[in-house]
C-alpha cells in the first residue's frame, strides 16, 4: 500500500471520535429538559431567569446546584433558592412566577389534554410573587402553600409569604380567590393582604 501511514492514523481517528464526544456531551442531569416517559400529557414550563445559586430538584434527588436560564422543567420540578438566589419561572400562558432568596417552589401539575391545561404550583416556603392569568374555560391555574389554595379570577400580581405557616397573601393588582379544607372560601381585591388564622377550625 503507498501510503499506510494514512490508513493508520484514519483508523486512530475513527476510535478516539466518539470517546471524545462522550466526553464533552453536556449532562442530562444538569437540568430537567427531558419530559417525562410515556407521559404525553405532561406540559413543561420555563426557567426564564436565574439570579446567584439555585437548586433544581425532582423528589430526593439534587440535580444541580448551579441551575442556568431557559432550562424546561417539568411535573414534580423543584426550585429553589439559596442564600441571595433568585429565580423567575414562565408558564405557556404568560403568567410568571419570581422566588425570592430561601423559597422553594414545585412543579405539583402540568398538564394537557387536548386544549384543557391543569397547572397546579405550590410555594414549599420562602416569599415569591406571582403574575397570574386569569382562569379560562379551556385552563385551570392554582397556587398551593400550606393548606391553602388560591385562583386568580383576574389577571393578578400577588405576593405570598410562606416563611411562616399558615402564610399570608397580599394582592398588588386584580382579584384572587382563596380556599382552605377548613371552610375558608373568600375573594381578596387590590390592596387587600389576607393573613391566614394558625387555628383553621376557627373559621
Amino acid at each position: 500500500m503507498k501510503h499506510p501511514w494514512f490508513l493508520t492514523k484514519l483508523v486512530i481517528l475513527l476510535l478516539v471520535l466518539p470517546l471524545f464526544a462522550a466526553a464533552y456531551a453536556p449532562s442530562q442531569d444538569a437540568g430537567t429538559d427531558n419530559p417525562p416517559a410515556n407521559n404525553p400529557s405532561v406540559r413543561g414550563v420555563r426557567l426564564s431567569d436565574v439570579e446567584g445559586p439555585v437548586q433544581l430538584s425532582e423528589g430526593n434527588k439534587v440535580l444541580t446546584d448551579a441551575a442556568t436560564a431557559n432550562i424546561t422543567l417539568y411535573e414534580g420540578s423543584r426550585v429553589t433558592t439559596i442564600n441571595d438566589g433568585r429565580a423567575e419561572v414562565q408558564l405557556d400562558d404568560g403568567s410568571v412566577i419570581r422566588l425570592t432568596p430561601a423559597s422553594t417552589l414545585t412543579m405539583n401539575l402540568l398538564r394537557q389534554e387536548g386544549n384543557q391545561t391543569e397547572t397546579e404550583l405550590e410555594l414549599n416556603n420562602g416569599l415569591a410573587y406571582f403574575e397570574l392569568k386569569a382562569k379560562r374555560d379551556n385552563s385551570g391555574l392554582r397556587v398551593k402553600f400550606g393548606d391553602s389554595l388560591v385562583t386568580a379570577t383576574s389577571d393578578s400580581t400577588i405576593r405570598i409569604n410562606f416563611d411562616q405557616a399558615p402564610g399570608s397573601v397580599a394582592i398588588i393588582s386584580g382579584e384572587v380567590h382563596v380556599e382552605r379544607p377548613s371552610g375558608l372560601s373568600v375573594d381578596v381585591h387590590a390592596g387587600e393582604n389576607l393573613a391566614l388564622d394558625p387555628s383553621p377550625a376557627t373559621h
